[in-house]
């Protein structure tokens, strides 16, 4: 199932911003954090502070692969 992640080259660039209910979607006192790299540094066209889907055409040309994958347990806590 496709997800969204942000496009490449600025602060959040790569970073899964939605799992749109997909296998790594959070669940209670879990969540899923996952950030790519494009492999293919020639395609602009996936860049920039807009959404992707991990299916559109231009992200599939940037070949992107994992970079960063994390789990984070437990709730928010405010101090």
């Amino acid at each position: 199932m496709p997800f969204k992640l942000y496009g490449f080259d600025w602060d959040y660039g790569g970073w899964v911003s939605d799992w749109k209910v997909g296998t790594f979607t959070m669940t209670p006192g879990c969540s899923t954090r996952m950030r790519f790299e494009p492999r293919n540094n020639s395609n602009t066209s996936a860049s920039g502070d807009g959404e992707f889907n991990s299916n559109d055409a231009a992200m599939r040309d940037a070949d992107p692969a994992v970079a960063t994958f994390g789990l984070m347990f437990g709730t928010p806590t405010s101090e």
